[in-house]
């Protein structure tokens, strides 16, 4: 086993103690009306409150109330949706960390939807 496949087998076992599950609903674009997500998907994750200022898309400083930790194979992209604890959250900021071209593993941080769409 190389090292990326032993880092890879490290997050996968990482998240099957530590992870919980979380509904992400990918934007699929715009209507009249808002924003429109796709069907939920099923991720697991690695995640902690608190409030972080971060930098969004747009170059303006927000402050992300979540962080989570996923694996390599995470499709999460900015302006993505996601339930946890009965709120809903939009990913403000995804940081892919790669290791020889393979990412090993995506930070996210997340801002409530009541606090970005005032």
């Amino acid at each position: 086993m190389d090292y990326q496949e032993a880092i890879a087998a490290d997050m996968t076992a990482l998240m099957a103690e530590l992870g919980e599950e979380i509904t992400v609903y990918p934007k699929s674009g715009n209507s009249s009306y808002g924003p429109v997500f796709g069907a939920g998907v099923t991720e697991t994750a690695y995640i902690e409150s608190g409030n972080k200022v971060v930098t969004d898309k747009k170059g303006q400083e927000v402050v992300a109330s979540l962080f989570s930790i996923h694996g390599g194979d995470c499709t999460i992209k900015i302006e993505d949706e996601m339930v946890y604890d009965d709120d809903r959250y939009a990913a403000i900021a995804v940081d892919k960390f790669r290791q020889a071209g393979d990412v090993l593993q995506v930070e996210v941080h997340w801002g409530s939807v009541r606090s970005l769409r005032v």
